[in-house]
């Protein structure tokens, strides 16, 4: 999915929580998956989670999770058989007391609800269903039904002008349990102000987390405050139209779904565009035109991201709409009006340092005419700094495994700062046109040479993060090469495929268009190192799978010789260079080994273009003969 630059959130439910539709929907492209936190309890949100991390795992893609906060939102309670058909015309009753709901009397959690004033209007269903209040009595109102529909138990009431405290202590909860379960970004509901963001910032400030705090502008006061609330919201805003389509005359909104994705665009902050944005595909299996143009435009405003709420949590097909999504963004932004946003799309009177180097950074792109950009990054700021100027290249950020740390502070826990790297890579899930990725390896320890005749180079990789791959007996080679290859920076940026292990032989493809040349450190040169890289640690499980415990990749050195000029797919067929009772009988005491394996690189014709080596040194977590 990294050809596509606007990111898909897809919002999980019981359509999508099972593990096989996880897994479908990181491979069709989703890049978040967003909880609801006003719907299910926490132990079923805990175990989407981990379903969620193990999904992203098992496909080789880091995707964020976002808990949605529920908010102060008014909802009815419930209903008899859990549905009422409310006819126009007709009459109701709105009751604070809790009773079982029907057609004529529908309870809802809100005590003031007998203070709503004569002719006042009320909204059932994210507006689908619109009442005139009547006479109140009995801590209630009467009310006429304007706009007839159906009701189910638990959804939500707007009352355009009501508001209240934006963060309710159940909130403040459910931001303790976001940062127990390592959630990577939080929807705060019903801002108003910027003021309203200070209780779950101070709470998250309190429980030592950084977690970014995106603002869901949904009334008609957020809507006017945009440019404060912008510029306090950490994570950026959600144009979240449900609501706001209420709050607002509904054809206002377009006009302001605009003006919110320009203000977050000026300050360099994520927007996220929302609600019934393929709602058709909650029953169909294709969407309507108008839709595919919503989702369309909203790109061209310059949303980050567009997000699928009913059609994936409780939809027929939610990987099918996710899939649907990506064919959309992928048809459109090759069109996006790039250089005139480099110019344009963010605030150029800003002072700021970092913003003008991202700025220089996306215009060296379009004059050097370069395919990608590579940004490392600690905490990702960076990486969005660059996102921000949307550039019309992929953009990987790269993030340390183990950040380094001030000697001042306290000694750094080495669980603590890869779990940071990896929060910094996840939370780029949402930023336009960036793809975090966990760094691997040490960039100042990297040297490369010229080898031979200039046709060739060399490179010396250290590994100082404690990646291990474990093994346990598993004859599953293709499976378990995947972890070896974690160890092989760029590895999942690439999207290889690993078509084939064998005892001591393995095949990788790299699927996507290269040309071959001669450049020391050209894109092109490093694609074909990454998956001869990954071709040989692939090969070397194949040797070894079923008698080792776990590895631990600690160093490698290629070399590469190109030999013609070649286009993609590119097939790596490496195998060992050695039998793997040589390689076993160098095992020091410590259990370190080194094995040498020979790859042979060929284009899609059969033709061989470079030939490389790769020595791997490894720790095994106990001697391989030992499990022979």
């Amino acid at each position: 999915m990294y050809g596509r630059r606007t990111k898909i959130i897809a919002t999980i439910g019981p359509a999508s929580w099972e593990d096989d539709v996880l897994v479908g929907l990181v491979q069709a492209g989703a890049d978040v998956f967003r909880l609801n936190f006003s719907h299910a309890d926490r132990d079923r949100h805990a175990r989407t989670i981990e379903s969620i991390r193990a999904a992203a795992e098992r496909v080789g893609r880091e995707v964020a999770v976002l808990g949605d906060l529920p908010g102060p939102k008014l909802r009815i309670g419930e209903l008899r058989d859990d549905v009422a058909e409310l006819e126009t015309g007709m009459h109701v009753k709105l009751t604070p007391h809790a009773v079982e709901g029907d057609a004529e009397t529908i309870p809802v959690d809100w005590a003031e609800v007998g203070s709503l004033r004569e002719d006042e209007l009320v909204y059932l269903a994210d507006g689908s269903i619109r009442l005139r209040v009547g006479a109140a009595g009995d801590g209630g109102v009467d009310a006429e039904v304007e706009v007839g529909g159906t009701l189910s138990s638990h959804k939500g009431m707007n009352i355009p002008g009501v508001s209240a405290r934006a963060a309710t202590d159940g909130d403040l909860g459910w931001v303790e349990f976001a940062v127990e379960h390592g959630i990577d970004l939080l929807a705060m509901s019903f801002v108003s102000s910027a003021a309203d963001l200070e209780p779950v910032a101070e709470k998250l400030a309190a429980l030592g987390s950084d977690i970014p705090l995106i603002a869901k502008i949904e009334k008609q006061q957020a809507a006017e405050n945009a440019e404060e609330i912008v510029h306090a919201a950490s994570g950026g805003i959600m144009v979240a139209r449900g609501d706001l389509g209420i709050e607002l005359p509904l054809e206002q909104l377009p006009v302001v779904q605009k003006r919110l994705i320009r203000a977050a665009g000026q300050r360099s902050k994520p927007a996220i565009t929302a609600t019934q944005m393929l709602a058709s595909m909650v029953s169909e299996r294709r969407p309507t035109r108008a839709e595919v143009t919503d989702v369309a435009n909203a790109i061209f405003d310059g949303t980050d991201a567009v997000m699928l709420s009913e059609e994936t949590a409780v939809g027929r097909h939610p990987v099918e709409a996710v899939r649907v999504m990506d064919r959309i963004a992928r048809a459109t932004e090759p069109d996006l009006p790039y250089g005139e946003w480099l110019f344009t799309r963010t605030d150029q009177t800003t002072q700021d340092v970092a913003d003008s180097v991202a700025q220089s950074a996306v215009g060296a792109v379009y004059r050097l005419n370069l395919a990608a950009m590579v940004v490392p990054t600690t905490s990702g700021r960076t990486a969005r700094l660059v996102s921000a100027h949307r550039p019309n290249v992929p953009v990987l950020a790269i993030s340390p495994r183990a950040a380094a740390q001030p000697a001042v502070r306290r000694p750094r826990d080495p669980q603590r700062a890869r779990d940071r790297g990896a929060a910094a890579a996840r939370r780029l899930c949402l930023a336009g046109g960036a793809r975090g990725n966990r760094q691997v390896g040490r960039p100042d320890r990297d040297r490369r040479r010229h080898a031979g005749s200039g046709v060739g180079h060399e490179l010396v990789r250290g590994t100082s993060s404690p990646l291990t791959v474990r093994f346990r007996r598993m004859t599953d080679f293709d499976a378990i090469a995947q972890g070896m290859t974690q160890a092989v920076p760029f590895a999942g940026f690439l999207g290889l495929d690993i078509t084939s292990v064998a005892a001591g032989e393995a095949v990788v493809v790299l699927p996507e268009r290269v040309e071959l040349t001669n450049h020391v450190g050209s894109q092109h040169a490093g694609a074909l190192f990454t998956v001869a890289e990954a071709a040989s640690g692939a090969a070397f499980v194949g040797a070894f799978a079923e008698r080792m415990g776990e590895v631990t990749p600690l160093a490698r050195r290629a070399e590469i010789s190109y030999e013609k000029i070649a286009k993609g797919p590119i097939e790596a067929r490496a195998r060992l260079a050695v039998p793997a009772e040589e390689a076993l009988a160098t095992l020091d005491s410590t259990g370190k080994v080194e094995f040498p394996c020979e790859i042979e690189l060929v284009d899609a014709s059969g033709v061989r273009v470079a030939t490389a080596t790769v020595g791997w040194h490894v720790r095994l977590s106990k001697p391989a003969a030992a499990e022979a």
